[in-house]
């Protein structure tokens, strides 16, 4: 049965990425990463093939077998929730080009293009007064916390992630700076890919007003020897690929590269002191493990797809446990609040400080802290996803192009760390995905139909006047 289940979740996927006609749409990256998850967990589970630095790191259990159906079940209805959201997506969308081609009147100088598309003005708003005001605030918040940083103890430390979730250890007391401190990771990913667009249109000084945040932040990444290093190539990798007319780049294909080599470090610089909080970690003895022989990429493969693919463990343990109390507060804040910390006093809640986790080393994920919280969570949740899905379906098949794909970047975010995360963490970053999506069907759209009926009166009246 479980082999069954299985199959029907991979063939689902299947479908969903031909009829999409794009890897990289969000419900295809969606699908692939939750039969991804299923696909792991039954070879490691069921073909016993883990090595044992992946069993040391998950502590994986054998009788998970006890609850394997229910994990399969889950992601197969994981891809059915992405398929019902592909359905509704497709009906809307035909539903309106059937009405906008009934509506047109080719007699008029309305060009249908410049009314519907958001690619030109997401070009022309990217280079613009007011986003150079945030690049250069960006830039400034950058410099300010350059300044007062300890760079010696990022070069070296002994406490795994010391450094990121205690920024005064490094000279970080501000709270603005401390804020941009431990959001430094994300900042990169956001900026490679600014970078690429910049370079792309041509404008070298927005693209050095991009590049230097990223560069910082990649160097931060790899300082606090974060699997978001890593990310932030693959960004770029995907912004390079979809920025391009060609099927392939060069380019995209050796960010993707480097970006695999990174993390495969990652992994094993944490390994070699058996994934323990204490060890040698910073930049150089990150540097000092790419230019040793100890380094062995091709063998952290296997390791490195576990670690990326490792949800349905942690699934398990949930179903495993049976269930955990949680306080309203902590359900609340983590389901809808879009603020930091800081804002809402999510770290105030006694529950963050003892937070259950799948392992020592391993937080509950999204799904799994819902399943916790549950039935009424569960079903505002999947929902929430279904509505989720089918605007970012819709946008992607309406409005993809060479510059639109820097409105997925929260999403494709959210998609990969909500199997291994928990909601707290990929929550406000789906709000602000939304919040994109919603600038693409409704407010561009507006401004774009405004503009080109502005520019239809100034040709009649040029007409009128010859």
């Amino acid at each position: 049965m479980n082999e069954v289940i299985l199959a029907a979740s991979i063939i689902l996927t299947l479908i969903l990425i031909v009829t999409s006609r794009s890897l990289l749409a969000p419900i295809c990256v969606f699908c692939i990463l939750s039969s991804g998850n299923a696909l792991v967990f039954y070879v490691v589970s069921f073909l016993e093939f883990y090595p044992e630095r992946v069993s040391s790191w998950w502590q994986v259990k054998s009788n998970y077998q006890d609850v394997s159906l229910f994990v399969f079940l889950f992601y197969l209805i994981l891809v059915i929730i992405a398929a019902i959201s592909q359905v509704i997506s497709h009906y809307n969308f035909q539903k309106e080009k059937q009405k906008i081609s009934l509506q047109f009147d080719p007699n008029k100088k309305i060009n249908l293009e410049s009314v519907l598309s958001v690619e030109r003005l997401l070009s022309s708003s990217l280079v613009s007064l007011p986003m150079l005001v945030v690049l250069l605030c960006i830039l400034l918040l950058i410099w300010v916390h350059c300044l007062k940083v300890d760079f010696s103890k990022i070069i070296y430390y002994n406490e795994y992630l010391s450094i990121r979730t205690n920024p005064e250890l490094i000279g970080i007391k501000d709270g603005i700076l401390k804020i941009i401190h431990t959001n430094l990771p994300i900042v990169g990913c956001l900026m490679s890919a600014m970078s690429v667009l910049y370079l792309r249109l041509h404008n070298p000084l927005f693209f050095v007003l991009a590049a230097i945040p990223s560069v910082y932040s990649f160097l931060f990444s790899i300082a606090f020897n974060s699997r978001f290093a890593s990310l932030q190539l693959l960004m770029t990798a995907y912004a390079l690929h979809l920025s391009r007319k060609k099927s392939v780049s060069i380019g995209s294909l050796l960010f993707l590269f480097i970006g695999y080599i990174i993390y495969a470090a990652t992994l094993q610089l944490r390994a070699l002191k058996g994934v323990g909080r204490f060890g040698d970690f910073g930049i150089f003895p990150f540097l000092e493990l790419l230019t040793s022989g100890s380094f062995k990429p091709i063998d952290y493969f296997v390791f490195a797809l576990f670690n990326f693919f490792g949800g349905g463990f942690v699934m398990a343990e949930a179903f495993d446990r049976g269930s955990f109390s949680y306080p309203v507060k902590y359900k609340l804040l983590s389901l809808l609040s879009p603020f930091p910390s800081i804002l809402d006093g999510f770290n105030a809640v006694e529950y963050v400080k003892r937070e259950n986790r799948a392992a020592l080393y391993s937080p509950f994920s999204n799904f799994a802290e819902v399943y916790f919280f549950g039935f009424g969570y569960w079903v505002y949740f999947t929902v929430f996803l279904i509505l989720a899905l089918f605007l970012m379906t819709k946008v992607w098949n309406k409005y993809r192009g060479q510059y639109t794909f820097i409105l997925f970047l929260p999403a494709y975010y959210v998609f990969i760390r909500m199997h291994t995360y928990p909601l707290r963490n990929t929550m406000r970053f789906l709000f602000m995905a939304l919040i994109l999506m919603y600038f693409s069907i409704v407010i561009a759209p507006s401004i774009s139909k405004r503009k080109s009926l502005t520019s239809l009166e100034i040709d009649d009246e040029i007409d009128l006047e010859k």
